[in-house]
């Protein structure tokens, strides 16, 4: 009985001196989420309230709203409905996607230069509430800069000058 009561006692104040020790612990460190993502395009700052969702991350491309960037953009956008898929012109070129895959056809309108061709996403289209998102980098073949450094997506064309 008396070891029992020693052990009791011993378990005890062990137990108080690690009271203190176990206040002391580190606390779990907590991630805070990445900022959301800014779009700005052709130097205005486009309004994402309206967005299903907002600018996210897939892997390591940063996805856009397609019409909305394109439109920012100048670029015409065509809903078609029974591909399932978005058509996206300028002057010179139109692009045809799909939701769901990585593969974009080009269409060239030129008669000198073909522009044709056909090129691959680095992330599928993926529609989100009736909005299609795509990888930023779609737009450089709009021969547009795409920059998404620091929680900014900056898409602006690219202007040439003759000197």
């Amino acid at each position: 009985m008396k070891k029992t009561i020693r052990f009791l006692v011993f378990l005890f104040a062990f137990s108080l001196a690690a009271v203190p020790a176990l206040a002391a612990a580190p606390q779990p460190i907590v991630v805070s989420q990445p900022a959301a993502y800014t779009l700005t395009v052709n130097g205005s700052a486009l309004d994402l309230s309206t967005l299903p969702r907002p600018l996210y991350k897939d892997g390591s491309t940063v996805m856009v709203p397609l019409r909305k960037t394109a439109e920012a953009l100048g670029l015409t956008v065509t809903w078609l409905p029974s591909e399932k898929g978005m058509q996206v012109e300028d002057s010179v070129q139109s692009a045809t996607l799909h939701s769901g895959s990585t593969a974009v056809k080009w269409t060239g309108k030129l008669k000198i230069i073909d522009l044709s061709r056909d090129t691959e996403l680095a992330s599928a289209a993926v529609i989100w509430s009736g909005y299609t998102y795509v990888p930023a980098e779609f737009f450089e073949e709009f021969f547009c800069t795409v920059s998404t450094a620091g929680g900014a997506v900056d898409i602006a064309p690219i202007v040439y000058t003759l000197d």
